[in-house]
């Protein structure tokens, strides 16, 4: 099972470098209970401030600082976890007009969604239940900030990320994508109904 799910990461992967790109959408209602997941290692959680950006930038690869400063100016929550102070994870939260980068797409939002996005975890500390332990402190915040649903974009290839999410209650609604082919774009989206 492992080498199916190695070759067809691989065709996907292949095929979104020339012109097939989709991601899986995925919905957590937060009128729903949000049950506590607990790490194996205890963790901080809090809200990244403007003066721990360089925390951010020496944890996640190639982030840029004045990106992350941005994000924060605009409004947009990166929810952390810190173990002993150091930063070991992190996961944003925006509400608004999303702009998917992998699609080239906007996802606008209605004024009750957030889109839960950016998660990284040290690789030491995967598996070890941070990242569930921080999605549920940002559903909590983000239900009571008012908002109804939090949404979700993954590579369905990403098995990791959709562990993590499934642990907190999200579940697919559907999927979006792209296919580019020379001047040629063709977008769709299929949901579930409501």
């Amino acid at each position: 099972m492992a080498v199916v799910h190695y070759l067809r990461r691989v065709w996907f992967g292949l095929w979104g470098r020339i012109a097939y790109r989709r991601l899986l959408l995925m919905e957590r209602r937060l009128d729903e209970p949000i049950r506590d997941v607990g790490p194996n290692i205890p963790v901080t959680i809090g809200l990244l401030r403007q003066e721990e950006i360089e925390d951010y930038t020496t944890l996640v690869p190639g982030a840029d600082a004045g990106n992350v400063g941005a994000r924060l100016a605009a409004g947009q929550w990166c929810f952390t976890a810190r173990l002993d102070g150091r930063l070991i994870s992190v996961r944003w939260a925006a509400a608004g007009r999303m702009h998917l980068e992998y699609l080239d797409y906007d996802l606008d939002l209605s004024a009750d969604e957030a889109c839960s996005y950016g998660l990284y975890t040290d690789p030491a500390f995967r598996g070890s239940g941070v990242s569930p332990k921080g999605s549920v402190a940002m559903l909590r915040h983000l239900r009571d900030a008012g908002f109804r649903r939090v949404v979700a974009a993954i590579l369905p290839e990403n098995h990791a990320s959709l562990r993590s999410v499934t642990k907190t209650g999200y579940r697919p609604y559907g999927v979006m994508g792209r296919l580019k082919l020379g001047p040629w774009t063709w977008r769709f989206l299929k949901t579930r109904p409501a």
